[in-house]
């Protein structure tokens, strides 16, 4: 039970800001989030102390000290100098405290589930306390502390996490209840982005891996899937419902539009401003009030600039394409495709 709380502050650390808004967690006299940080803090620094510090994390460290010269020409704004506190204080203990707990395949799963956990309650929150977006009749729906992209990602995961542990017979068949809930909150969102990566998670994860599950079990449970989808999507409110057809139909007005005029303005600071132009500089040269291009490359290689950003996006790729944990590890995992 003990080397469960690891896990389950690192997780509650990622996901307290969509959480401690709904139900007693508002009603807390502390910020959720800070206290967790304090928390993964110490577990941190108790791990460093006892096992001494993984030589992962000294990459990690060097990553993040290539995004510090970009801040001597950052935007002097609230939000400039609040994104550079947050993006070397909160971001950084995320992307550390990762590599510094997780040590063998027990602490891997022990993650997975702590923050698939976490999303669950994203999940039941949605079916309990279910709100509209907008005023108008018909809107998707969001909860008190996430907005449709933000809760049709912790569904998503939900979704992703219980359809792979079902298909490798990880997880009992009860579970099942929990994957259908999950598909129904993703469609309640209307969150087009979540959705299809969701699918295509799933799909690469029981389809693309080196050791595949039985294909008679992974056609049976893809077809009870895409099932569920068309169930849920007939239940979703009606714009949740426009917005996904829209998307499917090559309709690309609102907020898809939105976004390829936010990718045009920072390609065009890019070539103007190869340097960066500083945390924060975003807002100060797009429209609508957006403080993001609501795309992470972009993002760094307009304000971090192309020397640091691209550096830094490299670092991440390695990383990504990289075994994160050691082949011994990856075979002790049950039910592994790795």
């Amino acid at each position: 039970m003990r080397r469960w709380i690891p896990a389950v502050i690192t997780s509650g650390f990622v996901m307290a800001g969509d959480i401690k808004q709904t139900g007693f967690l508002a009603l807390l006299p502390f910020d959720l989030t800070l206290a967790f940080a304090l928390l993964t803090a110490a577990a941190v620094g108790w791990r460093i102390l006892t096992c001494g510090l993984p030589r992962e994390a000294h990459a990690v460290i060097l990553a993040f000290a290539l995004l510090v010269p970009p801040v001597l020409w950052s935007a002097m704004t609230e939000y400039g100098d609040n994104k550079v506190g947050r993006l070397f204080s909160f971001t950084f203990l995320a992307v550390l405290a990762p590599v510094v707990i997780i040590r063998d395949s027990t602490d891997v799963r022990r993650h997975l589930w702590a923050f698939t956990g976490f999303c669950g309650v994203v999940v039941v929150t949605a079916l309990i306390d279910p709100r509209l977006s907008s005023p108008y009749e018909g809107a998707p729906l969001d909860t008190q502390s996430v907005d449709t992209i933000g809760l049709g990602s912790a569904a998503g995961h939900v979704m992703v996490v219980i359809a792979l542990g079902l298909i490798w017979k990880c997880v009992p068949r009860v579970a099942i209840v929990a994957a259908g809930a999950a598909v129904y909150v993703l469609l309640e969102s209307g969150s087009r982005g979540p959705l299809f990566s969701a699918i295509g998670a799933v799909l690469v994860g029981s389809l693309l891996t080196r050791v595949r599950p039985d294909y008679r079990r992974v056609v049976a449970f893809l077809a009870l899937l895409f099932a569920g989808l068309l169930v849920a999507y007939n239940a979703a409110p009606l714009y949740s419902q426009r917005r996904i057809v829209g998307l499917l139909e090559g309709d690309t007005s609102g907020s898809v539009d939105g976004r390829i005029r936010l990718y045009q303005d920072a390609l065009g600071s890019i070539l103007r401003h190869p340097f960066g132009i500083g945390w924060g500089g975003f807002e100060g040269i797009t429209w609508g009030g957006y403080r993001y291009p609501h795309d992470m490359v972009l993002e760094l290689l307009t304000e971090a600039g192309v020397v640091f950003g691209a550096l830094f996006l490299g670092w991440v790729c390695l990383r990504s394409c990289g075994r994160t944990v050691s082949p011994r590890i990856t075979r002790a995992l049950p039910c592994s495709p790795l």
